[in-house]
């Protein structure tokens, strides 16, 4: 009798913890999974699962996507952005901690970029994109509250001092935060690039990120003039 309540008792303790380890899997899959909209790719633009927000992306990011599947470099589903919320490595880890800091990952409809992101890229050189939608809000980069968390940029990487000025560009509200990164052999100045555009009552908001090992400027034009937002 006392060897069958034995084993009763361990039985159960097995049991209360695989219900405590679902439990807990459960929430870390939750948590995971923060984004609540996610993307599309249709004939090379990028569409929110809602159908109100989208870009075009350049070609050479739609030739990467379907040659590279080792180093993927478009993020659209819910899962997908997960994978890419932070990152390892060189300069995608600085990018990461930065952005995610300053704009609300759950916010982010997709990411897309010219290769692979974190420890699955392969160059410095490329340009990555975050598109957001904010609903029913005005967002405003040059608010107290967001200049606020420019200033405890420092903060976050204790060997780095960002700098940032704002500018505007027709339609688009711009803030450019740039530091340099030195590492063992090489080192470059590192750019976040933001821009906000602000509709009736919605925000579509995009952070490139890049270095200036390249120029970018005509891919950035090309997906801020080719984005829109419906309400």
């Amino acid at each position: 009798m006392i060897k069958i309540f034995f084993l009763t008792i361990i039985d159960l303790i097995i049991l209360v913890n695989s219900g405590c380890t679902g439990t807990k899997n459960k929430q870390m899959e939750d948590e995971k999974v923060n984004n609540t909209m996610g993307a599309v790719l249709k004939n090379g633009e990028i569409i929110s699962a809602d159908g109100k927000a989208s870009f075009v992306i350049p070609g050479e990011w739609i030739k990467w996507h379907k040659e590279n599947e080792t180093y993927p470099n478009l993020h659209l589903s819910m899962q997908e952005l997960a994978t890419v919320r932070t990152a390892e490595g060189e300069w995608d880890k600085e990018f990461a901690t930065y952005v995610n800091y300053l704009l609300p990952f759950e916010n982010c409809f997709a990411h897309a970029g010219a290769e692979g992101w974190g420890s699955k890229g392969l160059s410095f050189a490329d340009l990555q994109v975050r598109a957001y939608v904010f609903r029913n809000t005005f967002f405003d980069i040059s608010s107290n509250s967001f200049t606020k968390k420019l200033n405890e940029l420092p903060a976050l990487i204790k060997t780095i001092t960002p700098a940032y000025v704002f500018e505007k560009n027709g339609d688009w509200k711009q803030l450019l935060i740039s530091y340099r990164c030195i590492f063992i052999d090489y080192s470059a100045i590192a750019f976040i690039d933001i821009r906000v555009k602000n509709f009736d009552k919605n925000a579509l908001v995009f952070a490139f990120m890049y270095t200036d090992h390249t120029s970018h400027t005509i891919e950035m034009d090309n997906i801020l003039n080719s984005s829109k937002l419906k309400d």
